[in-house]
């Protein structure tokens, strides 16, 4: 969300300012920060395809917010966070456990 708001702010001061930069901002920001939201809220039936999402979106964002330095790192660690817990596709929910059998345990 944070991402999405500072594209909004950023698109609304180059269109008042007429500075410039328009798509630069719109593009990485805004849709960097929808591409994070929807690898975390709507894309997590598909572990990659919300992973995929999610690495390209805070990539993006990242490069508008480098000079901050804050945000960028915030967006690699959540990254890393992602990485680190996609869950196993064998181990999923929908699945079940693979190494349980008619209701006993192997």
């Amino acid at each position: 969300m944070l991402f999405v708001g500072l594209g909004v702010a950023e698109t609304v001061r180059a269109l008042v300012t007429g500075d410039g930069g328009l798509a630069f901002w719109f593009g990485t920001l805004v849709g960097g920060g929808t591409l994070i939201l929807l690898s975390t809220v709507r894309l997590q039936a598909r572990p990659g395809l919300s992973l995929g999402a999610l690495i390209i979106g805070a990539l993006a964002a990242s490069v508008a917010t480098a000079w901050t330095v804050v945000l960028p790192l915030l967006a690699l660690l959540l990254i890393v966070l992602r990485l680190t817990t996609t869950p196993d596709p064998e181990r999923s929910p929908e699945r079940g456990d693979a190494r349980r059998t008619r209701g006993r345990w192997r």
